[in-house]
């Protein structure tokens, strides 16, 4: 048996782009929150205990946007709680070993949300500001994550047009495949 030298893969860089637009250096952070499905609770004669079942449902998904510095064009987009904006991020993993940076196996993760914006935190003023920063929270419509690795549709959801993928199946269908 022989053994595989260890790997590292780590994020480095991201282009960001709203709605379709790159829009470098003003996020410092996004942060998604956990994706979950509602549950259902089962307990009938006969069974030992009860069950906590996950549902085909997905909770809601919320999200935090820490921008260092936004236009007035962009406040203004971020201000409006009924209009959806477009965020991508196309993240570049680097892949190092013992030798280094190991060409040709980076790739890239690309998450591409829709998001409703419907809270803002404005950053405290101070004399020598040199940004306009805040804190947004956001709720997630549509969420896609690709892996330019092998162009794998990792997760695909879109509330509005009834959508719950992973791994380009959606999740549920096995269970009715055979009916």
């Amino acid at each position: 048996m022989s053994l595989q030298s260890v790997k590292i893969g780590h994020t480095t860089n991201a282009d960001v782009y709203l709605d379709g637009d790159k829009h470098v250096g003003r996020i410092s952070e996004f942060k998604l929150d956990k994706l979950g499905y509602e549950t259902v609770t089962h307990l009938a004669l006969g069974m030992v205990g009860e069950a906590e079942l996950p549902s085909r449902a997905m909770q809601a998904i919320k999200a935090k946007i820490k921008f260092d510095w936004l236009e007035t064009a962009v406040m203004l987009k971020t201000a409006l709680p009924n209009k959806a904006v477009t965020l991508t991020f196309d993240k570049f993993v680097d892949i190092f070993g013992a030798e280094g940076l190991v060409e040709g196996e980076g790739y890239r993760i690309v998450t591409t949300v829709s998001l409703l914006f419907h809270e803002e935190q404005f950053d405290a003023f101070k004399n020598g500001d040199d940004a306009i920063g805040r804190d947004i929270d956001c709720s997630v419509i549509r969420l896609v994550v690709k892996s330019t690795e092998n162009d794998t549709f990792i997760r695909e959801f879109d509330i509005f047009s009834n959508i719950n993928r992973v791994d380009g199946k959606t999740v549920g269908d096995a269970d009715f495949a055979s009916c």
